[in-house]
């Protein structure tokens, strides 16, 4: 099994999606700004509270989480499965953190393209954080080894 240090990739500018389902099964993908480990299997996302009403539903309800990480210049992408532990408000540091996180998401999203008024129009405040356990987490750079479980490094 290979290994990938998470802390490590955070530093980059990256993507972030987080998936959850409803009671019929039905996922829902919505855009985090923020992944911030807490602790060994542990972590918080910070979500987008004007777009992310439908996950924070459903993990209410349910409290399975997908998180993916991906750089957009290289497509490289890591994914932590797990569980909701608790939501609340993002504190003040928090929010200062997911600010500086997302500079870095749109200056690679601007290295491939992406048009500078797309890029204003980002908006990923204010935010809802999301405590979630690393359960599983699984390589998903495009090519052979993509969907393999890796042993994460936090």
């Amino acid at each position: 099994m290979g290994q990938v240090d998470i802390a490590e990739f955070l530093k980059r500018g990256l993507c972030v999606l987080v998936a959850t389902r409803d009671a019929s099964l039905m996922p829902h993908c919505v855009t985090g700004s923020e992944v911030i480990l807490t602790g060994p299997r542990r972590g918080i996302v910070l979500l987008p509270t004007f777009e992310s009403a439908p996950a924070l539903a459903n993990l209410r309800a349910h409290g399975a989480i997908a998180v993916l990480l991906e750089e957009p210049t290289t497509h490289r992408g890591i994914q932590m499965k797990g569980r909701c532990l608790a939501m609340r408000e993002a504190t003040a540091p928090e929010l200062k953190q997911a600010a500086e996180f997302a500079a870095r998401t749109k200056a690679e999203l601007s290295a491939i393209g992406f048009a500078p008024a797309v890029l204003e129009r980002m908006n990923f405040m204010p935010c809802t954080v999301v405590e979630f356990t690393v359960q599983q987490v699984f390589e998903q750079t495009p090519g052979p080894g993509a969907g393999r479980a890796v042993e994460a490094r936090t």
